[in-house]
């Protein structure tokens, strides 16, 4: 199953910040078909003029008492798909 997660543009903020919201649909039931080390990754999305994404692993890149986040720089503003078994 494919699995993609828009990022929504909320745009510039009063303090000039831009904001980004990253909704996961269905997260209870996506998290509990992944294992340590298995991720979802965010849409691209564009601040300046470089692309960026995340990487979510929800029980753990290694530890599966933890959450893992993490944030990707990119060349590539394809959309990024997380295939769950």
């Amino acid at each position: 199953m494919q699995i993609a997660h828009d990022i929504e543009d909320w745009g510039v903020m009063p303090n000039g910040r831009h904001r980004f919201v990253w909704k996961v649909q269905n997260y209870k039931s996506t998290f509990s078909r992944l294992k340590t080390g298995q991720k979802i990754s965010s849409a691209a999305f564009t601040t300046g003029d470089l692309p960026w994404f995340l990487d979510l692993y929800p029980n753990g890149y290694k530890n599966p008492n933890y959450i893992a986040l993490y944030l990707h720089s990119g060349q590539s503003s394809k959309e990024r798909y997380t295939k769950v078994d």
